[in-house]
């Protein structure tokens, strides 16, 4: 799904080749609720979101998204990277679609603006419907939760770097590090997944509460890995200012001036 090309090729706004200061404020959104935001740092193709009861609103780079109720549909061969308030970074791969049920974060305060850990409690949930989806996320809080539901079952991650895709196969899940938690459709019956791990699941497997197959981690994706690296710079890109009254968190753009400057080479570009 992943398009094995140059994996960033940046769509920057003409507006920004003006900005000094190597940061450029976004707009902080409206809320009646603690339904936060994601920023998108970079994107390749056509992406759209829904929001509920509305139609679909093409999506730019560096777009805050309110993503409570709505849902995301990548086109084929495109890609986008979000960098989200709680400090989750993720990439949604080509041809996916998935909806996110509520992403809902507390309030808090300037002191806690620049820790290594989250700065207040969350909650994301998602619904993977088709496609691929790579996750980063540290220092996230205990009390915090973060679900992606997929038709044979849901994954809990904890703090990992992971990659989740649903295929004719079933559920494929890759934990590169980190842990996470994969229940059953029954509720009851459950695996944990740690670092270096691969697995499948099908949709036979899941009525019994077992994994279809084991993968070796050495056979995995080279494309899936790049993919998350690349939703982890993701989480370099934007910091996040504590809301004010009746607002979001206020993101703030990071931008390398050197980026205008010269080409630079990054980890995750490679060639086949």
């Amino acid at each position: 799904m992943f398009s094995r090309a140059l994996l960033f090729r940046h769509r920057w706004l003409t507006a920004l080749l003006v900005v000094s200061s190597g940061v450029l404020e976004l707009s902080a959104l409206e809320t009646t609720s603690n339904d936060s935001i994601a920023v998108v740092t970079s994107m390749r193709g056509d992406a759209a979101i829904v929001p509920a009861g509305m139609s679909g609103i093409g999506i730019e780079p560096h777009q805050s998204l309110l993503l409570s109720g709505a849902k995301i549909e990548t086109s084929e061969k495109a890609y986008l990277f979000l960098a989200f308030s709680n400090g989750l970074g993720m990439g949604i791969d080509s041809s996916t679609i998935v909806h996110c049920q509520s992403y809902t974060q507390e309030p808090f305060k300037e002191n806690r603006e620049n820790l290594d850990f989250e700065p207040s409690t969350s909650k994301l949930e998602l619904d993977l419907e088709a496609g691929a989806l790579s996750f980063v996320c540290e220092g996230l809080s205990p009390r915090s939760q973060i679900r992606v539901i997929t038709p044979n079952g849901t994954l809990r991650i904890h703090s990992a770097h992971c990659h989740i895709e649903i295929n004719e196969a079933g559920t494929q899940i890759t934990v590169y590090s980190g842990t996470a938690t994969f229940y059953y459709p029954d509720g009851e019956s459950r695996e944990f997944l740690s670092h270096s791990t691969s697995v499948r699941i099908s949709p036979q497997s899941a009525a019994m509460g077992k994994i279809a197959e084991k993968i070796g981690f050495e056979d995995t994706p080279k494309a899936d890995r790049v993919f998350t690296e690349a939703a982890q710079h993701a989480t370099k890109r934007v910091y996040f200012k504590a809301p004010k009254n009746g607002k979001t968190a206020e993101p703030i753009l990071i931008m390398p001036i050197q980026t205008y400057e010269q080409p630079t080479a990054r980890p995750y570009e490679y060639q086949d």
